[in-house]
Formats: structure tokens, sequence, C-alpha cells
């Protein structure tokens, strides 16, 4: 039974060959199309997925009224960290982040740093984090430190561990006390530095 119906669809797509390419290039068109967008989509998806934990991670963000219009913005003041600790038992943990971008001195040559980001020393234990560098007690802990990326310290320090190395920042020279690995792709968070949160002002 299934030979003589396949038979009769070929017999009948043989003799109507115009409609057959044409309903086989617009079913192509349509599945290329749909993987195209389940590829894009999944992509998005994934984005911040590669931290540990990250079904539990979150981050506050509040809405700005703009004339009546509400604009979701991702800032909070400093103090609601501190706040969110002593108020709710089922935060264990928290991070602050500020971006910035700043030019160093590293030897004689002047670089142009986009993603430079202070933050708290938890930083690392909320994304998860390891060192390949430096003392985990100690990363962050002093006013003018800083910690770099593998792919960063790769760059500009090949094939050496460069903690306790020097970066001239706003004319204030700063030691390197940890390289951390990069973040996981995909990410929103483009990090090439940071910088202690707790000694800005």
């Amino acid at each position: 039974m299934w030979r003589m119906t396949i038979k009769m669809m070929w017999r009948r797509l043989r003799s109507q060959t115009g409609f057959t390419l044409l309903n086989v290039l617009g079913l192509s068109l349509g599945l290329g199309a749909f993987l195209l967008l389940a590829a894009y989509v999944l992509h998005e998806l994934s984005y911040d997925r590669g931290f540990a934990d990250s079904d539990r991670l979150y981050r506050v963000q509040y809405e700005l009224d703009n004339r009546g219009e509400m604009i979701p913005i991702a800032l909070s003041p400093p103090a609601l960290m501190n706040h969110l600790l002593e108020s709710f038992p089922a935060v264990e943990s928290c991070t602050r982040l500020s971006t910035t971008g700043a030019n160093f001195r590293i030897g004689r040559n002047s670089i142009k740093v986009r993603d430079i980001a202070y933050v708290d020393t938890s930083f690392f234990d909320v994304f998860g984090l390891d060192l390949v560098y430096g003392d985990p007690d100690r990363v962050l802990r002093e006013e003018h430190s800083l910690a770099l990326s593998r792919s960063f310290a790769e760059t500009h320090y090949p094939g050496r561990d460069p903690v306790g190395e020097t970066i001239e920042w706003q004319e204030t020279q700063y030691v390197v006390s940890a390289v951390y690995e990069d973040l996981p792709e995909p990410t929103h968070l483009e990090l090439e530095v940071l910088a202690p949160f707790q000694f800005t002002s």
C-alpha cells in the first residue's frame, strides 16, 4: 500500500514540475527562516547563563518616571546593598557594579580601556569567578588595587603573572592584585578591569 502511494505521489510531482518546485522552495525558505529565528532566540536566552547559579542571580533596577513614561534603569543607590542584606534573609549576598572607561599607562604604553567596573569584593563570590593569579582573601582589598581579566592580562603581560605590577590611572599608581577568568560568553557584562567600589566617593 505504501509503495503504491509513493509511486502515485512521485508521478504527480513529475507531472507538475513547476508547482512542485514552488512548493519545495517555499518549504525550504520557511524552514530556513524558522531555524535562523530559533537560533537567534536561543542565543538571546543564553545570555548570562554561564555564571554559576545563574538562576539565582538578580539585578536590581528602578523605573524612572519621564513625564508619565516609565523607563526601567539598572541603577540603584549604593546604600541599597546593605539594606537588602539586613532586611531580607533570602538575600545571601550582594555586589555593586559601576562601569567606566579610562586611559591607562602600562610601562611606556598608553592604552584606552573601555570596560572598567568598580565592584565590591563579593563580586567574585556572587558571579562564581575563579582567580588565575592572586590571593582570593586579598583581591581588591586595597584602595589602589586592580583585578584584570585573563584576556586583558595575556594581552598586556604575555606569558607572566602580573600580580604586583603597577598601572598608572589618573596620575595614580595602582597595583594589580589579581587576574580572574574571563566572564563566560555570552554575557552583557564586558569587564576587562575591576577596581574596588568601597573606596569610591
